[in-house]
């Protein structure tokens, strides 16, 4: 299955360190493969990233999705379960989760998902046929 995503391009920064984690982990957008590309180069309104990813397992679908739209809030549960913060310290560390949380996080559907998947998969083809080329 195809999954198809935008950020604001403000956002990028937060979303490539997201996508770049843990490389070598199965359940990650590195080892599943993802392309990101300006919106515009999409033929989508400008000011945007778009993030596609293909999958079969849905499961694993999930998982990746709830790595991009994780809350501060829970974020700051998991740390106060380790252990008891004071107030300050609290503070300080939401202060640093919401600033890493992406806000414009939105799944993108119907004919500018298909667009999105048409062209990418166009770009792949593309590049495998030219790649034949010039070792065949």
């Amino acid at each position: 299955m195809e999954y198809v995503y935008s950020v604001d391009s403000a956002e990028g920064a937060k979303l490539k360190k997201i996508l770049e984690a843990n490389a070598y982990d199965k359940e990650s957008f590195s080892y599943v493969g993802y392309t990101l590309k300006e919106s515009q180069a999409l033929e989508l309104p400008p000011g945007k990233l778009v993030l596609h990813f293909r999958t079969d397992d849905a499961a694993l679908a999930q998982k990746l999705v709830g790595k991009m739209t994780v809350k501060a809030a829970d974020k700051l549960k998991d740390i106060e379960a380790k252990g008891p913060i004071d107030e300050a310290r609290k503070a300080m560390i939401m202060k640093g989760l919401e600033e890493s949380e992406i806000k414009s996080l939105a799944e993108v559907k119907g004919a500018d998902k298909d667009k999105v998947s048409k062209k990418i998969a166009d770009e792949q083809n593309s590049a495998a046929a030219g790649f034949g080329s010039i070792f065949g």
